[in-house]
């Protein structure tokens, strides 16, 4: 992938969360909270798997090729399931608990997505 596509895909993926910050819950009568301190500590929660990937991509250079923009869109994917699971299949009084399933997934996220992009090297170099 060239810097370019990774740019985007970072940018993109770390807009996603801001997006689903802001967007008011379809069974909520209020409007969203703007609250900068809300807003600041939970974009860190949300995007912290598309900021592990970043992190990773920044240290180790070989990542950078195959594993950056797949794990960016697996992770924005994974918060936008996430949250669409939270706002229509959890009761409203168990939000927050079912938020802490979040952290195992975001945290094994980034492995599985390595584990995938090693494989898929490994077969094109043996052809």
């Amino acid at each position: 992938m060239t810097l370019r596509a990774s740019s985007i895909a970072a940018l993109l993926a770390l807009l996603m969360p801001v997006l689903l910050l802001v967007a008011r819950p379809p069974n909520s009568d209020g409007p969203p909270s703007f609250e900068p301190r809300f807003l600041v500590a939970n974009w860190l929660y949300l995007a912290a798997p598309q900021l592990v990937v970043l992190t990773i991509a920044a240290i180790y250079a070989p990542a950078r090729r195959h594993f950056v923009v797949p794990a960016l869109a697996a992770s924005a994917l994974l918060v936008a399931a996430f949250q669409a699971w939270s706002w229509f299949f959890v009761p409203a009084r168990e939000g927050g608990l079912a938020w802490i399933l979040y952290i195992p997934l975001w945290a094994a996220l980034p492995a599985v997505v390595a584990g995938i992009a090693w494989l898929q090297q490994r077969r094109t170099n043996e052809l």
